[in-house]
């Protein structure tokens, strides 16, 4: 009995020892997780130093190879200010200085690069400059072709009478290109004519009825005077109506101007590039040197061009405008001259608008009528000026004119005989 007795003390006692030693190890360990402020202080100073030895490291590096490798000096002080910049154990002031104390090293090191290693930084530099500004002049002139083909496809409904369609064209360019002037002019002019068009429509369908039954009196008062009786104007409205008279070779010119051309010039000769047009349209480009040299421009001048889809026209344009040069179409050839050249060599044409603005209205009067005629004229000159190559009028610094004769009922227009073509296509 006594010996259970001593076996149970000896096992209560061993096991109070066990929970003192546990208890211990946990309040060790609790002290140990409970780090003071002054502890955390003393790490971060720890770091920093750290940060610091490693600044000091790369700035002696870089001072050894100032002389023999400037290039990878530069890249190690550029590293260690990165480093510096994104370093959140340095004090403000540390940091400061270091950025100080680096972007001076870097810069006098950039000065001391050899001019050869330099050149090539810069030019590298360019070429990447002149990538995007190109990708962005190629985005521009796209941009810009699409707009002329919405205000062309625009034009040529309201001129076919399709005049909702117009509309509907019109309202989807200005929303496609809230901040061109074109575009938004164009919506104005055509929903602006759409209206006119249509109030003249009732009144001259008004109108027409009314004469038609006093025409009808007078016609079945008088005999007739042969077979088949015309309006007294008739020969004089057929020869204003009457077409340009083009040859076929100007016809083809006309064609190939207005054909896309695909071509990317870099550097290239501009004797080069006439000779690359021309075998791509099968259309001859003349150019001689007497009006290169007025231009101050040679045969070897460098040309740099990148045009994808584009109309011949606005390459051509494109090229020359540049040179101080400019095309026209004379004697069945493309010839190149000069600006001051091209703009004594455009031409003055009448187009007669007298059956579109001159029908009169007897309810409004002499003064109202030709009031709401020369409305509509500035209607149609306005359509004209923002769709038919709008750059090459005067309102867009352009030498194309254009004026409305009331007295005539006609348009006056003086431009080159290209555009000329496109208007009497339009206007004839």
């Amino acid at each position: 009995m006594s010996y259970v007795i001593n076996v149970l003390k000896n096992c209560t006692t061993l096991a109070l020892f066990t929970i003192t030693l546990c208890s211990e190890s946990y309040l060790q360990a609790q002290q140990t997780d409970r780090t003071s402020p002054e502890e955390v202080h003393a790490r971060a100073m720890v770091a920093a130093q750290k940060v610091e030895a490693e600044i000091q490291e790369a700035l002696s590096e870089a001072q050894r190879l100032a002389r023999s490798r400037p290039d990878k000096a530069r890249a190690i002080l550029e590293k260690a200010l990165t480093q510096v910049k994104e370093d959140h154990l340095l004090s403000e002031e540390q940091r400061s200085s270091f950025q100080h104390l680096l972007t001076s090293k870097i810069r006098a090191l950039k000065d001391r690069m050899d001019p050869s290693a330099q050149r090539v930084i810069e030019k590298s530099e360019k070429a990447s400059l002149n990538r995007e500004k190109r990708a962005e002049e190629v985005k521009a002139a796209g941009e810009a072709e699409k707009l002329q083909r919405g205000l062309k496809a625009v034009r040529d409904a309201f001129l076919d009478g399709k005049s909702a369609e117009a509309v509907t064209k019109a309202e989807d360019l200005a929303r496609r290109y809230p901040d061109n002037t074109a575009a938004q002019t164009m919506r104005r002019t055509i929903s602006t004519a759409d209206q006119v068009m249509e109030s003249r429509r009732s009144k001259i369908d008004a109108n027409r009825r009314l004469a038609g039954a006093y025409r009808d009196v007078d016609t079945a008062a008088t005999a007739p005077g042969g077979e088949v009786e015309y309006p007294k104007d008739w020969a004089e409205k057929t020869k204003r109506r009457k077409k340009p008279n083009y040859t076929v070779k100007e016809e083809l010119i006309l064609r190939a101007l207005a054909s896309p051309v695909s071509a990317t010039f870099k550097g290239t000769r501009f004797q080069g590039v006439i000779d690359q047009l021309q075998e791509a349209t099968g259309q001859n480009i003349i150019v001689d040197k007497a009006t290169l040299e007025a231009a101050n421009v040679s045969y070897d001048t460098e040309v740099t061009l990148n045009a994808k889809g584009w109309a011949l026209r606005t390459v051509l344009r494109k090229v020359l405008g540049n040179l101080g040069l400019a095309y026209v179409i004379k004697d069945e050839e493309i010839q190149i001259v000069t600006a001051e050249q091209a703009k004594d060599m455009m031409t003055v044409r009448t187009y007669y608008l007298g059956d579109l603005v001159g029908l009169p209205d007897w309810r409004l009067g002499p003064a109202l009528g030709e009031a709401r005629a020369e409305e509509l004229a500035n209607q149609i000159m306005d359509l004209i000026r923002s769709s038919i190559d709008p750059n090459s009028w005067d309102v867009n610094h352009g030498l194309g004119t254009i004026k409305y004769e009331p007295r005539t009922r006609t348009l006056i227009i003086r431009q080159s005989a290209e555009v000329h073509s496109m208007l009497g296509s339009s206007l004839h």
